[in-house]
């Protein structure tokens, strides 16, 4: 009030230094104790008081010191200043002046700095109220990807838990966009066993719960889809606890059992309807499975998981002399099967079967093979990168993997004992395996041996390999040299073959340097007509995989040269997943021609040229340039690949899923009992396929010609006419005598 000409006293100010102000009509006083300090007298609305020296003092002094409540919470650090925080403050120090206001709290009790710094999660207090039937609720979350793929090819779990009850329910998953189907399933299921409906999903709010189709599905069933708030994971509490009961469940039975990583799924079922069948004291100490079905369970059948089991052979697959059973490990129960009716693994034939005629020995642990040596099962979100040496290999062969049963396995347990799967055939290394690279740290993969000289082999000589004493072919021995596949203990026919360059550097100035430049310039033109790559910028933090050329005298003479990649190089997830690929079987080779024999059929062959380069590649791989070209100018380019190349792990995958698409778009059906025979029942046409060696048989020579004209249209092909000689086979014929003969002399010549 600027007009006033004269000072206000805050009759509050002077009260709460002890002052003791009485107004009259006309006049004031103040007094302290027993003496008055002041009178004032009335002037119009206004009280003018004389002799307030103390007073004054008193008022000033408040004023330096003293301040709001709210300046005092910003002067400790926003340190709490409710009324009891200052009565406790106040009696510990001194100087904390507070000037009152008409509210006890100040001006606002939310100070929003305090808010943006301290702001915690509200605690979580309360029950909801219980479900009071079954599948009113069901709870469920995805578990992944594991640091191992399952038998079966399975990544993750998804679990389904019916909250009234507590019984969950597992489906394994090769990809997390399988839970709108495997959901769908446990519905139908579940309703069909209770007579009820499902009325409420609670999951969290993942891209598989939310997308379209999923949320139409549940909208169209009356299905309430209740998601967790974001990173509120105990928001969805039964889910993630079933997921942690079952991943500790899982790690200890593997530990126990000493089986390796890639039983984890079977070990989760296993878990899972052990868990059903013990009561929980949240359903006041009754079992899911009675609380579902209404009778108490029993788990007499209960076996110690991996434990050794015998199964019994049935007659009709066994002979008089034959063994009745087969030793093996339990693996899980069959559930839906029976009771007392168990999966099983046999470690001789790497199948999986159901049976329930079975014997166990739960007394002895069975020592953990070479390809089980790494039974701790975590996810890869808890290890990184790290781990995936640790991965199964899927180029090893059927003897070491069940590579071959984790594509093709389904659940089959309609039957009392039944087969799950068929491995699918080994990738067999020949002459080109070290341009495929089928080879990797776990496997010693010895090249085709070349010819030898005459007069090079003594007599009694051994003509198997002589490989050091350190050599194995062990996959538990993780430490192999390169020098040990090709050096000069591998094959002693080495010493006698043409010397191969290294470079091309080296081939461009060797005395065969014209044999080996039209080759080159031939496999140079091949990259450049598929358009194998494209020049394009690397992203920031990406893997550029390097390559070489390789160079190599065949056992025909001619000079052969191919771009390969160092596939050694590429990493796991970012630059290849699946590797797997079969190649026909020997056996399958057998068969064919004992049929053309007995038939007198034609057989022929053909030779995809530059076969890897028609695969199609699914990953984003950067490639270095190669030498002798200068595509790339610029720093921080790199080739990115279109097509496959040789040296790539996924090539030879990349290349059968091309060849089989063609074939089967034109009329052949691939066997169910080796994946590189394709057949034309109609035609009575066969075609074995070894990675780009085709072996093809007719009945009639236009058969022949037919599929030779579509092959020819599809690829770069050279058609090698009848077939004399097949991956190291020397094939011939007496077409009158209706006899063929197969020999290696070239092994021994």
């Amino acid at each position: 009030m600027p007009d006033i000409g004269r000072n206000l006293i805050s009759v509050a100010s002077i009260a709460d230094q002890g002052f003791r102000v009485e107004f009259t009509k006309t006049t004031c006083s103040l007094s302290k104790g027993t003496g008055v300090q002041g009178i004032g007298k009335r002037e119009g609305n206004i009280y003018y008081l004389t002799g307030l020296q103390e007073v004054a003092l008193a008022v000033a002094s408040r004023a330096r010191d003293g301040a709001s409540r709210e300046i005092w919470h910003r002067r400790i650090g926003h340190c709490s200043l409710s009324q009891q925080a200052i009565d406790r403050i106040q009696k510990s120090v001194m100087g904390l002046e507070i000037i009152t206001t008409a509210d006890p709290e100040g001006p606002s009790t939310i100070c929003g700095v305090c808010m943006e710094g301290k702001q915690t999660r509200d605690p979580l207090t309360g029950e909801r109220a219980k479900c009071e039937e079954v599948l009113h609720t069901i709870h469920s979350d995805i578990c992944g990807p594991m640091a191992a793929e399952g038998c079966m090819g399975e990544r993750y779990f998804a679990t389904f838990i019916d909250e009234r009850s507590g019984r969950i329910a597992i489906s394994l998953l090769r990809q997390k966009s399988e839970v709108f189907e495997r959901f769908r399933e446990y519905q139908a299921k579940v309703e069909r066993e209770t007579g009820k409906r499902i009325k409420h999903l609670r999951s969290d709010g993942g891209g598989e719960y939310t997308g379209h189709g999923f949320q139409n599905y549940l909208a169209e069933n009356g299905i309430i889809h209740r998601m967790t708030p974001p990173y509120t994971p105990e928001h969805n509490g039964i889910a993630e606890w079933a997921n942690r009961t079952i991943m500790e469940m899982v790690r200890c039975m593997l530990l126990d059992a000493r089986l390796g990583q890639e039983f984890w799924g079977y070990a989760a079922l296993a878990a899972v309807h052990i868990i059903n069948r013990l009561p929980s004291s949240a359903h006041n100490n009754q079992t899911p499975f009675e609380i579902w079905f209404g009778v108490l369970p029993s788990i007499s059948h209960l076996r110690v998981f991996g434990c050794t089991t015998y199964r019994h052979i049935p007659g009709p697959t066994r002979r008089k002399l034959d063994r009745r059973a087969t030793k093996c490990r339990l693996v899980g129960y069959a559930e839906d099967s029976g009771s007392r009716v168990y999966r099983v693994y046999d470690e001789e034939a790497k199948q999986v079967f159901t049976t329930r005629d079975v014997g166990f020995n739960e007394e002895t642990k069975e020592h953990s093979t070479d390809s089980f040596r790494n039974p701790v099962l975590m996810e890869e979100e808890e290890i990184g990168r790290e781990t995936t040496q640790n991965l199964p290999n899927e180029n090893t062969t059927s003897k070491g993997s069940l590579t071959g049963a984790r594509r093709i396995a389904p659940f089959l347990e309609e039957e009392d004992e039944v087969s799950i799967g068929e491995p699918l055939p080994p990738i067999d290394p020949d002459e080109r395996s070290s341009a495929i690279n089928t080879f990797d740290e776990d496997t010693i993969v010895l090249s085709r041996p070349q010819r030898r000289e005459k007069g090079n082999h003594k007599p009694g000589q051994e003509s198997r390999p002589n490989l050091p004493e350190n050599t194995t072919t062990c996959r538990s021995q993780r430490v192999h040299q390169r020098q040990e596949m090709f050096g000069l203990g591998a094959w002693p026919a080495f010493v006698a073959v043409v010397e191969e360059p290294v470079s091309l550097q080296e081939a461009l100035q060797s005395e065969n340097a014209v044999d080996w430049k039209a080759p080159w310039e031939s496999e140079l033109e091949s990259l450049r007509k598929n358009d194998t790559w494209v020049v394009e910028k690397v992203p920031t933090e990406r893997n550029i995989v390097g390559c070489r050329w390789l160079f190599r005298r065949k056992e025909d003479g001619r000079f052969k040269v191919r771009l390969v990649a160092k596939g050694y190089s590429q990493e796991l997830g970012m630059d290849f997943t699946e590797t797997f690929a079969p190649v026909g079987k020997f056996t399958t080779l057998r068969v064919l021609l004992a049929l053309v024999a007995e038939n007198d059929w034609e057989l022929h062959s053909m030779d995809v040229k530059t076969a890897f380069l028609n695969g199609e590649l699914a990953e984003e791989i950067f490639m270095e340039c190669p030498e002798g070209l200068h595509d790339i100018t610029e720093p921080g380019y790199a080739c990115r690949l279109v097509k496959a190349i040789y040296g790539l792990r996924q090539s030879p995958r990349a290349w059968y899923q091309k060849i089989h698409t063609f074939f089967t778009n034109h009329e052949l059906q691939r066997s169910t009992q080796d994946y590189s025979l394709y057949i034309n029942h109609d035609k009575r046409i066969l075609v074995l396929v070894y990675i780009d060696d085709l072996g093809l048989a007719a009945a009639e020579k236009e058969d022949i010609g037919w599929i030779k004209n579509w092959l020819a249209r599809a690829f770069e092909m050279t058609d090698l006419g009848e077939r004399t000689v097949f991956l190291g086979l020397e094939i011939k014929r007496d077409r009158c005598q209706r006899v063929l003969t197969i020999s290696q002399n070239s092994y021994i010549d």
